[in-house]
């Protein structure tokens, strides 16, 4: 009678030396630059969303946009400030030869 152990027929361990895990590691290493080095190429060449820019009409926004009651400002906090659309000019004042002194509030 032989004894034969078939339980164990399917299991095969791996041993790996440390020249194998460091050349494992650098190679995963590699792999993985190289993927983001190309997914930044490709990135580089795509343009800015159109689709993104374009307005909604009013139609779309009127069917999808639920209507709110408009919010009343409470007791004491007064007008909400101004908004103003003034141009960035910050590279404009730093080439300039002779800058302007800058105007602080207090």
């Amino acid at each position: 009678m032989t004894h034969h152990d078939t339980t164990e027929d399917g299991f095969h361990e791996i041993q790996l030396s440390a020249k194998q895990l460091v050349f494992l590691f650098m190679t995963t290493t590699v792999v993985l630059v190289v993927t983001f080095l190309c997914g930044v190429l490709v990135g580089r060449s795509v343009g800015p969303d159109t689709d993104a820019q374009q307005p909604i009409s009013s139609t779309a926004a009127d069917a999808a946009a639920p209507v709110e009651p408009a919010a009343t400002p409470e007791a004491g906090t007064g007008p909400p400030p101004a908004v103003t659309e003034t141009p960035l000019s910050y590279d404009e004042r730093l080439r300039k030869a002779d800058p302007q002194p800058e105007k602080l509030k207090p």
